[in-house]
């Protein structure tokens, strides 16, 4: 006979209490192991995901057309699939010569440079001379005392000499020394403004020389835009106006 096991008063079932929670235990720790392979196999797919979505690209047409014929493919989505694998494959042969010239003139260009690298710079800096003069140009005809040497030379020489051209090109020398007049007195010329424009800014800001303005606008304007040569006589005129307003000035 089998001795009986003698249990305790203060722990009943304590060796089966005992061997239960070292059950659990044992089962507990390789569920706890489980578990954790699970998350490590979870990890890892992420991980295999978010590769592939890093290294995913744009499939190739012939990719394209083995997906359209798989099996259960809808007929309308397969058409979809193959058409646009066409249209990326005629895209491809059409831009593939356009790259591969951009790719020679850029490998020429780089072999260039290494062998005249120092004509590039000096033709870089030549340049940028360039556009620091045309820009110091642009602005030299806006100083004051510039301005004012150019009118004195035209009242000295269309003024007192009167020596100008003729026709519309007489007109044209008037009513722009006239500009330059107004220019020095604080009434420029926008590139924008037409005749009709600039004669009313220089109504508001010189009514004493309005009348004559308009005089020589007008004259101005049937030298450039009517059917007849401006007469001489009208050439005078527009001398006599210019003279008026610098004195008035």
């Amino acid at each position: 006979m089998s001795a009986v096991p003698e249990v305790s008063l203060d722990n009943p079932g304590g060796d089966i209490e005992q061997s239960g929670s070292g059950g659990q235990t044992g089962s507990g720790q390789p569920t706890e192991k489980a578990g954790g392979e699970q998350q490590q196999g979870a990890g890892g797919g992420e991980g295999t995901g978010q590769q592939l979505q890093a290294g995913s690209r744009w499939p190739s047409p012939a990719e394209m057309r083995a997906a359209a014929k798989r099996v259960n493919m809808p007929a309308w989505q397969a058409a979809a699939i193959n058409g646009i694998a066409d249209l990326s494959e005629s895209a491809q042969q059409a831009l593939t010569p356009a790259v591969a010239v951009f790719f020679d003139w850029w490998e020429w260009l780089k072999q260039w440079l290494r062998e005249h690298w120092l004509a590039a710079i000096l033709g870089l800096l030549a340049l940028i001379l360039l556009a620091i003069l045309l820009a110091f140009g642009a602005l030299f005809w806006e100083i004051p005392w510039v301005i004012w040497l150019i009118t004195q030379w035209d009242y000295l020489r269309l003024g007192v000499i009167g020596r100008h051209a003729s026709g519309e090109t007489a007109a044209r020398q008037y009513y722009r020394a006239m500009s330059r007049l107004f220019a020095l007195h604080d009434v420029p010329r926008a590139d924008t403004a037409n005749t009709r424009e600039y004669l009313a800014q220089i109504s508001r800001r010189h009514r004493d020389a309005r009348r004559s303005a308009a005089e020589i606008t007008g004259l101005f304007e049937a030298a450039r835009y009517g059917d007849k040569p401006l007469a001489d006589v009208h050439v005078r005129r527009m001398r006599q106006l210019y003279l008026g307003i610098y004195r008035q000035l």
